[in-house]
């Protein structure tokens, strides 16, 4: 700004010189110019001078620019200079010092380093070592040690490992004369244990379904132990529903019984499974995606589409159906539970259909999760809200009869809320505490009061929970209902129930 004012003065200056110059000459000459003439005439003459300052100044500029630059070079050199000189005035006396010290005998003193806060030498050409996956296990009849890790808890019976990534679903199933669990995994497995034994035993056995590159989304069963039904995604994204048939005899490997290939669209994945049946009928399976509003029902003897149900929600928390193949629910993103009746018909042949007989209207924010009680009279809901609820829905719901509430308390951590419950055939509630999910609570359904609490059940976030249909033994002869859980710490625990049958 001081160039460009220096020069706007000067061509002022010049301009009005050489007007009053221009005017005298030619009042000396004769014959007198005109006016026009003679403030053209000045005009010419200023700008030429205009363009000869300008130039002049940008000669000087690009002239001071350089001078700078040059300081600036020889100041930085200078400084390295220096700095050289110092380090190796410091590593002279280090030099010296040392020598001093052996001349003189005495105990060797550690020099303190100049640069303390020096960033580390690192090899670059040091090639880390290549990280080893898991041997994948051939699918079939095998036996693997899974370890009894123990736990300061007097309720954890076993802690089963063998998992190589995140446990996604569980699921168990019984006959007469066997109890199976079954787990959906991250690493592209789904596995089968045999729970026949002692549950605080160090080894079951284990027999394995690879899914082909397919993540494992929810497992259930169907109609039988040796039935099991997995929902898993591949590279698409879309899911898929697959039926398997798993042998008892020792060495023969799963075969897949039927498959579809979208259950839930092209991208929409499954996030919970369960499936029940009526006496003398193939079980029917509910599946439910968060990032879709409808509810899958399909036939598991067949793989066929039921009915796909729209809750007109816009997030779909989970989907359960009750353990005597009478109702299914949904915990959606309002505070509202919606229930469907399943019409079996009077004969095998007749088609099952799903009508919404109910809602269950108490809490006031969003329902994380449902659980049925085994008869299918009773119904847990949970909620962000921070409450657990226990419903009476054994009513004339045909009549405009609205449910009950039988209970409703607060969650038993201050300022949480309960994400996931699951309830047993005898009444005990489990339920994980979020958002968190790493500790347990027990609680009575009648009167919801609390049995015990684990406040570390799982190091990382618990995916899942279900109780086991038949109770089992402890390790010390009590009879006792069993509870596995399991997270994205890859561990899948059992647990006893807190009072024994």
């Amino acid at each position: 700004s001081l160039h460009r004012d220096t020069t706007h003065s000067w061509l002022h200056i010049l301009s009005t010189y050489s007007e009053r110059m221009m005017i005298g000459s030619i009042a000396e000459d004769a014959p007198p110019l005109s006016t026009g003439a003679m403030a053209l005439a000045g005009s010419a003459a200023a700008m030429w001078i205009a363009l000869v300052v300008v130039g002049l100044t940008w000669v000087a500029r690009t002239i001071w620019n350089r001078l700078s630059k040059s300081e600036s070079r020889i100041s930085d050199s200078a400084n390295t200079s220096c700095r050289r000189k110092s380090n190796k005035s410091r590593d002279t006396g280090k030099s010296r010092a040392k020598d001093n010290v052996l001349l003189k005998h005495k105990e060797p003193v550690e020099a303190t380093d100049p640069f303390p806060n020096k960033v580390p030498e690192v090899d670059v050409y040091k090639k880390d070592k290549p990280r080893v996956n898991p041997t994948r296990v051939p699918a079939g009849n095998t036996k693997k040690t899974t370890g009894s890790t123990g736990t300061s808890h007097a309720l954890c019976l076993n802690t089963l490992k063998g998992h190589n990534d995140a446990i996604t679903g569980i699921a168990f199933g019984a006959d007469k004369s066997h109890l199976r669990l079954a787990t959906s995994c991250d690493d592209n497995t789904v596995r089968l244990f045999k729970l026949d034994a002692d549950m605080a035993a160090k080894s079951f056995h284990i027999i394995r379904i690879n899914l082909e590159n397919e993540r494992g989304l929810a497992v259930s069963f169907g109609q039988s132990v040796s039935d099991v039904l997995v929902a898993s995604t591949g590279a698409v994204g879309a899911s898929r529903l697959s039926m398997y048939h798993v042998p008892q005899d020792q060495g023969q490997a799963p075969s897949r019984t039927w498959q579809v290939a979208e259950a839930h669209g092209k991208s929409a994945q499954v996030s919970t499974l369960a499936a029940a049946a009526q006496s003398g009928r193939s079980p029917v399976a509910v599946t439910c995606c968060e990032s879709d509003t409808h509810l899958g029902l399909w036939n598991t003897g067949s793989g066929a589409r039921i009915e796909m149900l729209n809750t007109n929600q816009l997030v779909n928390h989970s989907a359960v159906i009750s353990p005597n193949g009478r109702f299914f629910a949904a915990a959606t993103f309002t505070a509202e539970v919606k229930i469907w009746e399943l019409q079996w018909g009077k004969s095998v042949s007749d088609p099952v259909k799903a009508v919404k007989v109910m809602s269950l209207q108490g809490h006031k924010s969003g329902v994380t999760s449902v659980a049925f009680s085994a008869d299918g009279t009773r119904v847990v809901s949970a909620s962000t809200d921070g409450f657990l609820i226990v419903w009476n829905i054994d009513v004339r719901y045909s009549l405009n009869e609205d449910p009950k509430i039988l209970y409703k308390v607060a969650c038993a951590s201050n300022g949480k809320h309960y994400s996931m419950v699951t309830l047993s055939p005898r009444g005990v509630v489990a339920a994980c505490v979020g958002p968190a999910n790493t500790a347990m609570d027990f609680l009575a359904m009648e009167g919801l009061s609390i049995m015990d609490q684990v406040s570390n059940a799982h190091d990382t976030k618990m995916t899942c929970m279900a109780w086991a249909p038949t109770p089992v033994k402890a390790p010390n002869g009590s009879t006792h209902e069993l509870l596995a859980t399991a997270g994205t710490d890859k561990k899948l625990k059992l647990w006893r129930s807190p009072v024994a049958l």
